[in-house]
Parts: structure tokens; C-alpha cells; sequence
């Protein structure tokens, strides 16, 4: 089972990732500014140094500590580079555009780091150091920066190492304060949360649970005041609605037992019914064939004898030839009454055998002339090449395509033509089929009826049933037929266009395994 984070676990890890971005992001801007802060503190002391060095009136070139350093150097000592914080300084004070009264930058020195500060010294400023109390006239207007230049850069050197302590305190007691704020408000969250949400959460989810056992009578007893307790009596006005349900459901299904029960015993008398029903089918065929049978024979023997004159002659052969058709007839209505019988009885078995549909259909062919030359329609066969042969029962087979072909020749005019057709077919999802195809040159049949045709005691309409005799079971027995073989019928025709009648036969024949009553 997958492992499930609990809504408390979620809420605490959002809110608290959430407290963790808000602070961070407030304490970035302190973080930031302590640094910017103790570099203006080092700047502010570093000038206010060189202001007192300078108003201090000692003549030396600088003053020099364990802590603080402070340098006068000329500028005809400083090289030509930019290697050095002096000759830097000097290139940016007196060489740019910018005017800058200072010039600072810190750097590291026997892994101390120290602070360091340049400001430059004028003629006046410099022979004010040297010579205290001399004061230079000079007649006449002129530039100040002419009259003055800079001789001398002064340079104040500071360690830093108190201020990096500085910095780093402060920043540890910015990171001390974002985790106490983080856990404390997280801990806030969480216990309000848990008294709002959380509590009345898990009430409903113990009332669930019991429903989920199947106790209806199970109800929340929330008393917040707010949505929880909205949701509360809307889930208890739900448990009212299914526990009256629940009890119209029992007396429902009481009343469909009976009936049930009912059924059952009506299906007992349909069944028993529908078994006279074929026992009665099957005795009076059998009772009427026997003597079909010797009304047949005789007759063809009447057929065979001779006669006295050629009038009499060709007039009993005329009705021999009404009561042979007649009888004929009677038999085939007869012998589909019993397969039908057969079929619904579930007494129809299957024999299985490697059938060559080539043979089959030539064979059938050959069959079914005699009866076509009477109308003078032509039978074609047209059959692809390199057929496989196919497990199918051959007689039921021929029994489907011999009623196509005899309803092909009946409906078929004079003097035309019945085509049979036969290819193979390559399906993906199933085991490839063979094809049939018997197509007439009748009538056709309209497309609303199309759907019927393979029902039984079915005919296209009432003037072909006048015209031409049966019972209607021939496509219905062919259906049932195809069934038992895994074949597939169907019809494809338009009126006055002819009709196609198609059985789809698989070329290995799949045994159906019955489902199990109960799931595994």
C-alpha cells in the first residue's frame, strides 16, 4: 500500500517552508546591511584619523602602530604602475575625472585584513605639516588648484579584525533569531491549526470510518461554530438520506425475491412448454416424412413406366413431375422445421474437419445446376487462389451456402447470372477467414429490411412470399448455423439491385471456454 502524508505533516511542511522564505527574505536585508554599515564606521574613523594627523602639526612622515598606520608619501615616490594600493590611489585621485576627496579599499597582509584609506595633501596643507605657523602670500588672482597642488598622499592603514567579529556576531545572532522566530511560529501554527482544523478533521473521519463499516447510525457532534460545522449537519442530513434508503432498498429487494421466485417458476412452465413444443415438432415431421417419403417414391416409379400414347404420356409425366416438386418441397419445409428443432434443443453437435473450400464449392455447384438451368441462370464461381483449407463441419457449411445459392437462384431472373465468390482475409486481432460471397441479380432488398431477413418466418415482402413458397427459416437456420461454426453472416444489397450475402469462416476453429460462475 502506498505510504500517505497526513494533512497535518502537509500543512506543517508548507507552512513551515513558508515562515522559513518569509524570514529568510526579512533578515536578507540586515544581513546585507551590516556589512555596508561597518565598512562606513571604517571609513568614518579612517578620515577622521587623517583630519587629526593632519591638524596635529608634527613634522613626520607618518605615525605608525600595532593597530593603525599612517603613511605621508610624496608623489615623486610613487612608481608609475597600478600594482600597489598607493600607486591605485594616486591613479584615482589625480589622474580621473571623477574628483574624489578619499579614495579606500581593503586588503590582506600577513593574514590580517586591514582597511585602507588615501587622501591627498596640497603644497599648503603639507607646509603647514612641516612648519607650523608660516603662512604663504601670493599677490594676484589665480586657480586654486594651481596656486595648491597635490604633493603628497596620505595613507591610513586599520586592521579590521575587530570588525569582522563585529560582522559575524551580528550575522550569527540575525541567523540565531530567524530559527527561533521559524520554530516559534511554526510551533503557533501547528497548535492553531490543530485546535481549528485538524481536530475537527479527524471527529469527521471517525464518523466516516464507522459509516465506511456500514453503521448508518453513526452522526458528527461538531459544535465550532464556523464551516466545520456546516459540513457537519449537511454529512448527518446525508446519513438521515441513506439510512432511508437503505430501508426502502430492503423492502425493494424483498418484493423483487418474490418475484424472483416467480419467475423461476414461470421459467419452469416455459421451459417444460417450449420441450413439448419440439417433442411435438420433431414427432409430427417424423410422422409426416414416412409417408412424403413413399409418396415420393412411387412417384418416380409412375415416372419410369411406359405409356400408350404421347398425349398420355407427356400428361402423367406433368403431374408426376407436380407431385415430385410438390413433395420435394413439403420435405425441405419439413427438414428445416427439425433443424430448427435441433438447433434450439441444443441436440445440433459440430464435426470438425480440414475442409478444402474449392472442392466444397465446386462440389456445390455442381449440385445446384440442374436446379439453375431450369430458370436458365448461370453459375460462376470465381475463387482466389492458394486457399488454406479450413476446420470447419463441411455439411453445415454446405447447408449455409446451399441455401444461398438456392434463394440466389429463386429470386434471380432468367437467363441471368449467380456469381460465388470466394478469397481469404488477414486479420489482426483474429485468425484469418475465409470469405464467401453468393450474389444474385433478384430484386434486392430495401435497406429497412435488411436487419430481418435472418429472423425466422421472415420474407422481404408479401408479394415475393406469394410468388415464391417456404417457411422463412432457411436464413434463420443459417444463422443459427453459423453460430455453432464461429462464422459471421451478413448482407449487403439495395432494391432492384441484387443482393450479397457474405459468411465469414475462420480458418481455425477457436473452442470456447465457458466463463466460471464464480470470480476467481
Amino acid at each position: 500500500m502506498r505510504s500517505r502524508l497526513s494533512l497535518a505533516n502537509k500543512c506543517l511542511a508548507i507552512f513551515g517552508c513558508a515562515i522559513v522564505v518569509i524570514i529568510a527574505s526579512t533578515l536578507a536585508v540586515p544581513w546585507a546591511r551590516t556589512s555596508a554599515l561597518v565598512q562606513e564606521y571604517q571609513l568614518e574613523v579612517a578620515g577622521q584619523l587623517a583630519d587629526l594627523w593632519i591638524n596635529s602639526k608634527v613634522e613626520s612622515k607618518g605615525f605608525e602602530d600595532e593597530d593603525v598606520i599612517i603613511q605621508l608619501i610624496k608623489l615623486h615616490e610613487i612608481g608609475s604602475g597600478n600594482q600597489t594600493f598607493i600607486e591605485r590611489a594616486r591613479n584615482k585621485l589625480l589622474q580621473g575625472n571623477e574628483n574624489l576627496e578619499y579614495y579606500f579599499e581593503g586588503s590582506g597582509q600577513n593574514q590580517l585584513n586591514f582597511f585602507q584609506y588615501a587622501q591627498p595633501i596640497t603644497s599648503s596643507q603639507l607646509s603647514s605639516i612641516q612648519q607650523e605657523g608660516v603662512t604663504t602670500f601670493n599677490p594676484g588672482v589665480a586657480d586654486p588648484s594651481l596656486l595648491d597642488p597635490v604633493d603628497a598622499l596620505l595613507i591610513v592603514k586599520r586592521k579590521t579584525g575587530f570588525a569582522q567579529i563585529q560582522i559575524e556576531t551580528s550575522r550569527n545572532w540575525i541567523v540565531v533569531a530567524g530559527l527561533i522566530g521559524s520554530i516559534l511560529s511554526a510551533l503557533i501554527f501547528f497548535v492553531i491549526l490543530k485546535r481549528l482544523i485538524f481536530s475537527p478533521v479527524r471527529k469527521l473521519r471517525r464518523v466516516s470510518e464507522r459509516v465506511q463499516q456500514g453503521d448508518l447510525t453513526a452522526r458528527s457532534t461538531l459544535e465550532t461554530g464556523d464551516e466545520f460545522e456546516e459540513l457537519s449537519i449537511a454529512f448527518n442530513n446525508m446519513l438521515d438520506w441513506m439510512e432511508a434508503d437503505q430501508q426502502k432498498l430492503q423492502k425493494m429487494n424483498e418484493s423483487l425475491d418474490l418475484k424472483v421466485e416467480e419467475l423461476a417458476e414461470v421459467n419452469v412452465g416455459l421451459f417444460e412448454s417450449g420441450k413439448l413444443k419440439n417433442e411435438f415438432i420433431a414427432n409430427v415431421s417424423h410422422e409426416l416424412r414416412t409417408p412424403l417419403n413413399s409418396i415420393i417414391g412411387f412417384a418416380e416409379l409412375l415416372e419410369s413406366m411406359p405409356t400408350e400414347t404421347e398425349e398420355d404420356r407427356a400428361k402423367r409425366l406433368r403431374y408426376l413431375k407436380n407431385i415430385l416438386t410438390s413433395g420435394r418441397s413439403l420435405l425441405d419445409m419439413i427438414n428445416e422445421l427439425l433443424d430448427m428443432a435441433k438447433i434450439e434443443s441444443g441436440r445440433m453437435e459440430v464435426n470438425l474437419e480440414q475442409t478444402c473450400i474449392s472442392d466444397l464449392l465446386e462440389g456445390l455447384g455442381g449440385i445446384m445446376r440442374p436446379q439453375a438451368k431450369v430458370k436458365n441462370v448461370t453459375i460462376k464461381l470465381e475463387i482466389e487462389n492458394d486457399l488454406p483449407s479450413v476446420q470447419t463441419d463441411p455439411g453445415k457449411l454446405q447447408q449455409i451456402l446451399y441455401n444461398f445459392l438456392s434463394n440466389a437462384i429463386k429470386f434471380t431472373p432468367k437467363d441471368s447470372t449467380v456469381t460465388i465468390l470466394c478469397k481469404k482475409i488477414n486479420t489482426k486481432s483474429h485468425s484469418p477467414l475465409v470469405q464467401i460471397c453468393v450474389q444474385d441479380c433478384g430484386p434486392g432488398i430495401p435497406e429497412d429490411m435488411i436487419d430481418m431477413v435472418f429472423e425466422k418466418f421472415r420474407q422481404v415482402d408479401a408479394t415475393h412470399t406469394r410468388e415464391h413458397a417456404g417457411t422463412g427459416l432457411g436464413l434463420a437456420i443459417c444463422r443459427e448455423l453459423a453460430e455453432l461454426l464461429h462464422a459471421s453472416l451478413s448482407v449487403h444489397s439495395t432494391s432492384d439491385n441484387g443482393a450479397l450475402f457474405y459468411v465469414d469462416i475462420p480458418v481455425y476453429f477457436a473452442t470456447e471456454t465457458p466463463e466460471p460462475l464464480m470470480p476467481a
